[in-house]
């Protein structure tokens, strides 16, 4: 299994992302789906519709987001206050 796992890693191929199925990576798939390119707020509205109780889950969210992101996207930029700019990686860019 983790064989056939590392070859589509390799091969870039896009079943992959649709394996992963965390609250972060449907919002990331989602966002990236819908709008094109976006920013870390606009994929944090997707994953948590609601807003944060407090400071330290508002980062722990953020801190998700990004971790999430880094490995199904690219960052292509950067706004205020927006965050990283993301974008799906390309399939075939992987390889």
């Amino acid at each position: 299994m983790r064989q056939m796992e590392a070859k589509n890693r390799e091969q870039g191929n896009p079943s992959v992302m649709r394996r992963i199925s965390g609250r972060c990576q449907r919002g990331i798939r989602y966002a990236l789906w819908a709008l094109g390119e976006a920013t870390t707020m606009e994929i944090l509205e997707y994953c948590y519709p609601w807003p944060g109780e407090d400071r330290q889950q508002r980062k722990n969210r953020a801190r998700a987001v990004c971790l999430a992101a880094r490995k199904m996207a690219i960052v292509v930029g950067r706004t205020w206050p927006g965050g990283n700019l993301w974008r799906l990686k390309d399939a075939g860019a992987e390889r």
